[in-house]
């Protein structure tokens, strides 16, 4: 997915051209895809690229959706932006298919998320604050309470943007700035693990793969200059680490058909 660019790709086939930005987007159960498109979540069936908006968010016109996926019980939550990444005027919302819930306002970059192999725990970036929050998570009303810090992320190591968790518990964040993935354990908050990547700006990541080991890495190269693209060339590009922990599965949107 090419957020500013506003394509969706599948594998390394272009799959759609939009007509807005396109900040996240999910399996559904019907085999079509859930957008988080600008300030709305969309149906999009990839044979007739055809979109069905499903619901508005109210929104400043300077923000727009940014990172999303789908909780263990098939609810989709996505998180806004400041495009000009100044206010903190986002939110995070969950949509059921037929209700929207404001989780929590007073966001600047709304990032990654992922839950606990026992799904009990609910885990958020706010990309500014170099932290990654924790929640109780209610499965079955999709409601988050009991904030804590789980990790702080020092400024040596980037900015923590996209992330994702393995049954084993612990947390995967792609490091925006940071040329690296890193591996966090979000019960102590210790660092485990740090992969670099060939590219600067890695923007998030997904266990994938026969055996569910291996961690898919997205990349971008806004913000770069010349000397920034030249040492790190390979930045925009899609990569690929053999892992020795499987990964959390991608939950499916299991809204209304």
């Amino acid at each position: 997915m090419d957020i500013l660019e506003k394509r969706i790709f599948a594998g390394a086939e272009l799959l759609a051209q939009l007509d807005d930005f396109v900040g996240c987007l999910a399996p559904r159960k019907n085999g079509n895809l859930i957008l988080g498109k600008r300030a709305s979540f969309v149906d999009f069936e990839p044979a007739s690229s055809r979109q069905t908006v499903l619901a508005a968010l109210s929104e400043s016109p300077t923000n727009r959706i940014n990172d999303g996926k789908c909780d263990p019980a098939g609810r989709f939550l996505a998180g806004t932006m400041d495009m000009n990444e100044k206010e903190a005027s986002g939110s995070l919302y969950s949509f059921d298919g037929k209700q929207t819930t404001r989780l929590l306002d007073g966001i600047r970059i709304s990032n990654g998320l992922a839950w606990s192999p026992d799904h009990k725990t609910f885990y958020y970036i706010d990309t500014p604050t170099r932290e990654v929050k924790a929640f109780d998570y209610d499965g079955v009303t999709g409601q988050i309470a009991n904030l804590r810090i789980a990790v702080r992320v020092p400024e040596s190591l980037g900015w923590p943007d996209g992330m994702t968790s393995d049954t084993e518990g612990s947390l995967w964040i792609a490091m925006w700035g940071g040329a690296q993935v890193t591996r966090w354990n979000p019960n102590s908050g210790q660092l485990l693990e740090q992969i670099p990547v060939p590219a600067l700006q890695t923007s998030s990541c997904v266990f994938g793969g026969k055996n569910m080991n291996e961690l898919f890495v997205t990349s971008a190269r806004v913000g770069m200059s010349d000397a920034d693209i030249e040492k790190y060339p390979l930045s925009g590009g899609l990569f690929r680490v053999v892992t020795k922990v499987e990964g959390m599965p991608t939950f499916e949107f299991g809204g209304l058909p």
